[in-house]
């Protein structure tokens, strides 16, 4: 399409100018243009030439950040596991089965997951201006903004559910009616070792990411 089209502008140009005033024209690509990328000038404009490895720090950055939240989640959640051991314990003597324990706390994380996504939300609003302060750039948030990066926001709170919440939701629901009614809970085996791991990652995924920065 794109070789199709710069032949039918060429030709378009050859029938109405001269060959002495005929130039190649050809299109650029927009990502390109205003990236600076392929050795395209990203300065043929007032806006200003965007930084595609800085958005690239950035963007594992947020996601190193976003990794370490769902980790300490998991580990907060499974180190408290105990003081809801009763709970389980009470809701499987009347007849709760596992998946419905374990749907309920994975409801429970969506929902901690969804209110901390809203809070952020208005907290990114609310420091737009000294964004724009900062460094220039003005956002527009629009309609028809908002309604490309709603699949992306859907995507990110399932995702984040399923991260942070599947681990201490099956952790939950497996504990025994007889040892929790009888106050001899053990933690699942490979629980500590888990949350031990967890926090390995976390230091190095810290470490990861202020070498980025640096």
């Amino acid at each position: 399409m794109k070789n199709f089209f710069e032949t039918q502008v060429q030709n378009l140009l050859a029938a109405h100018l001269s060959p002495e005033d005929l130039n190649r024209h050809y299109l650029i690509n927009l990502w390109d243009l205003h990236f600076g990328l392929n050795g395209i000038d990203g300065r043929l404009n007032e806006f200003v030439k965007g930084d595609w490895k800085r958005i690239q720090i950035f963007s594992i950055v947020a996601i190193i950040i976003l990794t370490m939240a769902c980790f300490n989640y998991i580990n907060i959640t499974t180190a408290r596991s105990l003081k809801r051991s009763k709970e389980v314990g009470i809701r499987k003597s009347i007849g709760a089965f596992s998946n419905q324990l374990t749907a309920q706390f994975m409801v429970e994380s969506f929902l901690m997951v969804l209110i901390s996504f809203i809070f952020a939300a208005v907290l990114l609003t609310l420091l737009f201006p000294y964004f724009e302060e900062i460094t220039g750039i003005r956002i527009e948030i629009t309609g028809q903004g908002l309604l490309k990066v709603v699949p992306y926001m859907i995507f990110t709170l399932v995702g984040v559910t399923i991260l942070a919440g599947f681990y201490p939701a099956l952790v939950l629901s497996r504990f025994s009616i007889s040892r929790v009614l009888k106050n001899t809970i053990i933690t699942p085996k490979g629980n500590s070792s888990i949350r031990n791991v967890l926090v390995t990652l976390q230091f190095t995924l810290v470490v990861g990411m202020l070498g980025l920065l640096s």
